[in-house]
């Protein structure tokens, strides 16, 4: 496992042969789930890898596209994107978060699509907090003039809020208070995450008086 470990392959000046062995890796990395092959620093060199080779998944069907689908499906399946928050590589995250939603097209199958949601949504419910980098990133996916530039993009970026809501609302709900921003420019759905809690805290109220009342009136009674 080792002897693909060098700078010489990690580096090398064919794309091809990143591609390759990051395939190579990220197969070991099936394998050992969801323990660590490798050191820390050794493993935000693979994952450096990774984004090279899911760079690929723009590039016509081939070889490469197929290795980097497979990258994709590990990385979603077994989880194993996880690693990344337990080495702490938030701006590799960050990359690779706007990698997704940067290369995501109409072309691609469902099972792309679908497995980017995953990783996204997972490593976001997973995270002990959401940087604002990372909630930047999603809200410029999702801005009301993408909806016809790049739909696809705008529409994994809605999906994903909408799986993580009640964990983005907090740092959505502080995005904007602190930077101004109007929720009417975003999808509908920023809109309702911003409202869900205070609808919610509300309900919780009245149902509280309510109940309240009738232990009231019932002792009186």
């Amino acid at each position: 496992m080792t002897a693909l470990i060098t700078d010489k392959l990690f580096r090398h000046a064919d794309v091809n042969i990143q591609v390759a062995v990051a395939s190579c890796l990220n197969e070991i990395t099936r394998i050992t789930a969801p323990t660590f092959p490798y050191s820390d620093n050794q493993m935000e060199e693979i994952f450096e890898l990774f984004m090279v080779a899911l760079k690929e998944l723009s590039s016509e069907p081939g070889s490469n596209y197929v290795r980097a689908h497979q990258i994709l499906e590990t990385l979603a399946s077994v989880r194993s994107c996880l690693i990344m928050l337990d080495i702490e590589i938030d701006a590799m995250i960050v990359k690779m978060f706007q990698l997704f939603l940067n290369t995501i097209r109409s072309s691609h199958s469902c099972n792309i699509f679908k497995y980017m949601e995953t990783i996204m949504t997972t490593i976001i419910e997973e995270s002990d907090e959401v940087s604002l980098e990372l909630l930047k990133t999603l809200l410029d996916s999702v801005q009301m003039e993408n909806k016809n530039i790049t739909p696809i993009s705008w529409e994994l970026g809605k999906t994903v809020f909408e799986k993580c809501a009640i964990k983005l609302e907090p740092y959505l709900r502080e995005a904007v208070k602190h930077l101004d921003l109007k929720v009417g420019d975003y999808a509908e759905t920023i809109a309702s995450i911003c409202d869900v809690t205070s609808n919610g805290q509300n309900m919780v109220r009245s149902s509280l008086y309510i109940y309240s009342v009738s232990i009231c009136q019932s002792l009186m009674s």
